[in-house]
């Protein structure tokens, strides 16, 4: 699933392909000697602009489409293989195999492998070993000195790139506060992607027990059963799922974690227990829910709300206590008409 994280990631990338891009024209056209240049100025000015008009196509389209994670996905594999085509297109016009460049295939390798695992990460090391040997192929380089510095290249680069893999897995496993570990089969809700019921008894118990700062938000889809029997129980799941994949997008698992716990309530636990930061979390959710639910054809037009009941832990508060306000303040948002949030006397 993609999310805020990996959008960041894809910004830094955007940005340090133009840093490359200008550094790499200054070096063209300002310094005299351009020894390690191995083309003429207009095949240099085609790969330039190649990497110019592809660049700004993806900053724009991650910005444009910053809401919708499937097109946001999508943009990030184009990017993967734009990206090659480049560096190795930079590496090749710069030396090919004696190319000060060399350095861009482990930042393409660092690139990837936020979103790889392991097999995957190997398979793209072996496509970084081809495109820096194909550089070497074209340019007829493969004598002399030239397999000497070839072969520690690639040596570097493997062993590189495995510490990149090893790395980036370890970062990702440190994403989750207390090392809570899910058997994932069995705590996963298969509609909306979240963690289900159980999970959210588990884990709040736990979170309790730690006596972390959190806040509860309990969620209810307005009118959710009235939707149901107009439009049929497909319709009413793909809703659900709208909502889940909603909740995955806005909510780091660095922030906190979400699950459905019944028909069509949700509940979030979030470690912003700040009623501000909330507040604003709610509106996004309210926002990209009703953008994404236009996209189904029978509910064009419709506007669906939510009500929420939201409360912070407190020292004396047991799970049932706790669970007990959140409920409280999810039935009174409800009587007060669709699309209310109430917090507790816990907020400030």
């Amino acid at each position: 699933m993609y999310n805020k994280s990996e959008a960041n990631i894809e910004q830094v990338f955007a940005w340090f392909r133009w840093i490359l891009l200008i550094g790499v024209a200054g070096l063209y056209f300002l310094v005299e000697d351009r020894a390690f240049f191995t083309v003429d100025l207009d095949t240099f000015t085609y790969i330039l602009t190649y990497g110019a008009i592809y660049s700004l196509v993806i900053q724009l389209g991650m910005y444009i489409f910053k809401r919708f994670q499937k097109m946001q996905s999508s943009l990030k594999w184009v990017s993967y293989l734009m990206d090659f085509i480049l560096f190795f297109g930079l590496i090749g016009i710069t030396g090919g195999v004696y190319s000060p460049l060399v350095f861009l295939t482990l930042v393409w390798l660092l690139h990837i492998a936020n979103s790889f695992k392991t097999k995957g990460l190997l398979i793209a090391i072996i496509l970084a070993l081809v495109g820096y040997t194909t550089t070497g192929v074209i340019l007829e380089q493969f004598n002399g000195d030239a397999v000497w510095t070839y072969v520690s290249t690639v040596s570097l680069m493997v062993i590189t790139g495995l510490m990149i893999g090893l790395i980036v897995s370890r970062q990702v496993r440190n994403l989750y506060p207390e090392n809570i570990n899910y058997q994932e089969d069995a705590l996963m809700d298969y509609i909306t992607g979240l963690y289900n019921h159980r999970s959210f008894q588990n884990t709040l118990y736990k979170l309790i027990q730690g006596q972390k700062p959190i806040s509860i938000v309990l969620i209810d889809i307005d009118d959710f059963k009235a939707l149901n029997d107009q439009y049929g129980h497909t319709t009413g799941d793909r809703v659900l799922s709208i909502l889940g994949k909603t909740f995955v997008f806005w909510v780091d698992k660095r922030e906190g974690y979400c699950f459905r716990v019944s028909g069509d309530q949700f509940a979030i636990i979030l470690f912003n227990t700040n009623k501000k930061t909330i507040k604003q979390h709610i509106t996004r959710w309210n926002n990209y829910f009703n953008e994404h639910i236009q996209l189904l054809e029978e509910l064009q037009g419709k506007q669906m709300t939510m009500s929420y009941g939201v409360v912070n832990l407190i020292e004396s508060d047991n799970r049932d206590s706790l669970l007990k306000r959140a409920e409280e303040c999810l039935q009174l948002a409800k009587q007060k008409g669709r699309g209310q949030a109430i917090f507790d006397g816990t907020f400030k």
